[in-house]
């Protein structure tokens, strides 16, 4: 038994979210349009959702947050600012 859907590559997977989100319609608009299924268009969505915030986690929670910084003295930003300011619970207090 063959596969009636034909096999999409990784850049019209990418052309048909970017349409997606330009369109302000549906995902079954959209799918119809491109000859595709709504959920397999939705699927591709949610799946560049989820790289774009890995991608985003990536480069601001480990990359810069580790990487050394010549304009902090060859610290990286976390070493920075614990040598910098003191932790939350150590300030004093307003009376």
């Amino acid at each position: 038994m063959g596969d009636s859907s034909p096999r999409r590559t990784a850049e019209s997977k990418q052309k048909a979210v970017e349409l997606y989100r330009k369109s302000g319609t549906t995902y079954v608009e959209v799918a119809r349009g491109l000859g595709c299924d709504a959920g397999s268009l939705a699927g591709w969505v949610k799946k560049a959702d989820a790289a774009a915030l890995d991608l985003f986690e990536r480069i601001e929670v480990v990359y810069n947050r580790t990487r050394i910084h010549s304009a902090l003295g060859c610290l990286s930003p976390a070493e920075f600012e614990r040598a910098n300011w003191p932790a939350e619970d150590s300030r004093s207090k307003a009376a």
